[in-house]
């Protein structure tokens, strides 16, 4: 875990930020802990073994997690605004985090697009920093959420688990919908990303057989070229659509001919909301 190391003797002492005042972090007996201890709880001694305690300890820490972060947020937006992270030494805010905290470009990006993003956002801040949305439902919400139509999304991101918030919050971006949609419309359909690794003898096999499905299917789709994809699914729809019989004559020993299939090929495929009822 990182540490917040000291300020380089070449900082500003005169140059300072505001700073609201500390979280006040009252923590239950059961679950007191010293900063100077070294001595780690034993895993089979739980705190408590009620579960109503239990969940107020989660609830209370998430809720002092959520205000936390809003305040690193607010912080580390004011460091890059301000670029007074050249006076600690370090060429980018991004350069900063990676070093005190160990955290990834990606991820100080994504802080600093949200914090920018919040203040215009005071209901979606305010459920925040009440402990009822979590930080990744915030960032997503950020990313397509507007004044106007904040609350809908929050009210969303409360009712729908992290999958289907995410879904939803693709599907808009991707139509550049700043509302989310009507209940009971279901998820989204979003294409759905396919990758293997092949060695090369493996696509080289592939491929070959992808560039003769494509020639075969050339009189039967009116198309003089198709993209891998295409025919790709050309090759399945081929399969699913025959089914093997005996060895034609005349065909080398061992290959098999396909007869068209008595059953459909298709299925109707469904998708049901896990939270939806």
């Amino acid at each position: 875990m990182a540490h917040a190391a000291a300020l380089p003797a070449s900082a500003d002492p005169c140059v300072s930020l505001p700073v609201e005042p500390a979280l006040s972090l009252s923590v239950e007996p059961a679950l007191s802990l010293s900063a100077d201890s070294t001595e780690a709880p034993a895993p089979s001694n739980p705190p408590s073994l009620s579960a109503r305690e239990l969940h107020e300890v989660l609830v209370k820490c998430f809720l002092l997690g959520n205000r936390a972060q809003l305040k690193f947020l607010r912080a580390l937006f004011a460091l890059d605004q301000t670029r007074l992270y050249l006076k600690l030494g370090f060429s980018s805010t991004a350069h900063y985090a990676e070093r005190q905290f160990g955290y990834g470009r990606s991820r100080t990006y994504d802080f600093l697009r949200v914090a920018r993003a919040l203040p215009g956002l005071p209901g979606l801040e305010r459920a925040f920093a009440e402990g009822r949305l979590s930080y990744e439902a915030v960032s997503l919400v950020t990313r397509v959420a507007s004044a106007e139509t904040e609350l809908e999304w929050i009210e969303l991101a409360g009712s729908r688990g992290p999958r289907a918030l995410e879904l939803e919050v693709r599907d808009a971006a991707l139509k550049g919908r700043r509302r989310p949609r009507r209940k009971g419309e279901g998820l989204p359909r979003l294409a759905v990303r396919v990758a293997f690794e092949l060695l090369p003898e493996e696509h080289d096999l592939l491929e070959k057989a992808l560039r003769k499905t494509a020639f075969e299917a050339r009189e039967r789709t009116g198309r003089e070229r198709l993209e891998p994809k295409d025919a790709l699914l050309e090759l399945a729809r081929s399969v699913l659509e025959t089914e093997p019989q005996g060895s034609p004559e005349g065909a080398p020993q061992g290959s098999a001919g396909r007869k068209p299939r008595e059953e459909p090929a298709y299925t109707v495929l469904y998708q049901r909301c896990p939270d939806c009822r």
